[in-house]
């Protein structure tokens, strides 16, 4: 509810959601104050602005689908294999949320992770992909507010289609990026780190994830970054024709997936009006008030059991 009144006053439409290669695999989270699709979380109360758009060749409509009407504005799905623009062959795994345009690399899975039978190709399939570009275009998409990309190892080669007019369109982005070659030929941190920053976005978080080898029962951590889940966001300050609405819509979702300090930041840097960044601490000092009340609760259950 803390955001309703806010996107009223300030009369934000709407907010655009895009998430390529969730395919049939994609969870819905509920809870009574909030509503999600995968790592993506809103309040149930502005959850009704939110258009998503959810593109996986295997994508059907189901129940699922109709799930996410209930809380959404809208929900489209699109059955398009987004890639380079040509037929390709899909791999598909044994372990399918991991079927790839790419083949694994089996030297550096089975270097760094152990044998790991979830990255066999079991079979092959020939499918003509869209360019995101082409995508964009054909569907006449003006504003992508959060793009989530989960497509195993072919984020850089779909970013790259997209030139500075079309980067200008995004705001937000979520993605797993690897550091090592998990898929052959796949662009890993460093090529997305300089295509992102040269269009003008910078990290607002870095999930840090190590490995475990597969082939020890144990599992043991090894310590090598393989992968981590990034958020990236546009850099207002470098964009002459940025739109105050979406500094208001960015500082919504900010501190809607628990980033209050770059929501408040965000709204400093790029010198929006001091009511609306009051606005945003006051909720901030609410929710840590909330948190230390129960870190506190929990410290006092923890004592009374171990006492």
């Amino acid at each position: 509810m803390k955001y309703k009144k806010l996107i009223e006053d300030l009369k934000i439409d709407s907010f655009e959601y895009l998430d390529i290669g969730s395919g049939y695999d994609f969870l819905i989270t509920s809870t009574t104050s909030s509503v999600g699709i995968n790592n993506f979380t809103v309040d149930k109360a502005i959850a009704n602005k939110f258009n998503l758009k959810l593109i996986d060749p295997a994508i059907e409509q189901n129940q699922k689908i109709e799930n996410l009407k209930k809380y959404f504005k809208s929900v489209s799905t699109f059955k398009d294999a987004v890639y380079d623009g040509n037929k390709k062959i899909f791999n598909i795994l044994k372990a399918t949320h991991g079927s790839s345009f790419l083949e694994p690399h089996m030297e550096n899975i089975i270097n760094w992770r152990g044998y790991d039978n979830r990255f066999e190709i079991v079979n092959k399939k020939e499918i003509q992909t869209v360019k995101f570009s082409d995508f964009i275009k054909i569907n006449k998409i003006e504003c992508i507010d959060y793009l989530r990309l989960m497509v195993q190892g072919q984020g850089f080669d779909i970013l790259k289609d997209l030139d500075e007019n079309n980067f200008r369109k995004i705001n937000l982005i979520s993605m797993t990026v690897e550091f090592i070659q998990i898929y052959r030929n796949q662009g890993i941190f460093s090529d997305i780190i300089k295509l992102l920053s040269i269009n003008g976005f910078k990290i607002v978080n870095f999930e840090k994830n190590t490995t475990g080898r597969i082939s020890n029962p144990k599992k043991r951590k090894i310590n090598k970054l393989i992968w981590s889940d990034i958020l990236f966001i546009k850099d207002f300050t470098k964009h002459n024709d940025k739109k105050e609405e979406d500094i208001y819509k960015m500082a919504i979702l900010l501190s809607s997936l628990n980033f209050e300090e770059e929501a408040i930041f965000l709204l400093r840097e790029n010198k929006i009006d001091k009511k609306i960044i009051n606005f945003f601490i006051k909720i901030h000092k609410s929710k840590r008030g909330i948190i230390e009340k129960l870190n506190l609760i929990l410290k006092k259950i923890k004592n009374n059991i171990f006492s």
